[in-house]
């Protein structure tokens, strides 16, 4: 049997740096394999032994595996209904209080920010319903990245979308994408790929909640 030493802790301590911390919420990070494979073989032929938080990837590289992914759809525990990220509870009471679709604000949640609730984009959104500034105080959150603000605010901003265009979700879903003057202009989903990818994407989405949790 190998023993564990400084090899191993330098070893680990390698693919940490490159892969980065592995948390919830985290990108996936990725190792070449080529670079894996070199400090495991290195570690056998001195009779070392340690695990590295690792699988293999089709396109041959490594991938370091976070213990729980946000955004992923899956099953919580002990539980027949899907998931969206570790937050699903507070998108899920959010969306009662506001009187939205659970599964419509969950996969707005899913779309904007993968159920991240430390997401920034680059345009400055912020959380897991991606909230600019000037719309997070207009709809009372204080802080973007408390997740029961964040997920209340998102959801309230959708219900005032839906109310505004009728009930229309493909238009609050515009809306929410690229403000509701641009879809007042349009009559509709104005003719920009993002915003239409975005509306598609998050229907989908809502849609494959709705049949994993039926």
């Amino acid at each position: 049997m190998g023993t564990t030493g400084p090899l191993s802790d330098s070893l680990s301590r390698r693919s940490y740096d490159v892969a980065g911390p592995v948390s919830d919420g985290s990108a996936l990070r990725t190792i070449h394999a080529s670079f894996v494979q070199a400090a495991l073989d290195r570690a056998r032929r001195l009779g070392v032994s340690f695990s590295l938080p690792i699988r293999p990837r089709v396109d041959s590289t490594m991938a370091v595996v976070p213990s729980t992914r946000a955004g992923d759809i899956a099953r919580g525990p002990g539980s027949a209904n899907p998931v969206v990220g570790r937050f699903d509870d507070e998108l899920r009471a959010a969306a009662a209080r506001e009187g939205v679709d659970p599964d419509l604000v969950r996969a707005v949640a899913k779309v904007e920010s993968g159920g991240n609730a430390n997401a920034v984009s680059h345009a400055g959104a912020k959380g897991l319903m991606q909230l600019m500034d000037g719309t997070a105080r207009s709809v009372g959150v204080t802080d973007s990245f408390d997740p029961m603000q964040n997920a209340t605010g998102g959801a309230r901003y959708l219900r005032q979308m839906l109310k505004r265009f009728g009930g229309d979700v493909t238009k609050a879903l515009a809306a929410y994408n690229a403000g509701p003057g641009t879809v007042e202009k349009y009559g509709g989903t104005p003719p920009f790929a993002e915003t239409q990818n975005y509306v598609r994407k998050v229907l989908q989405t809502r849609d494959q909640l709705r049949r994993a949790g039926s």
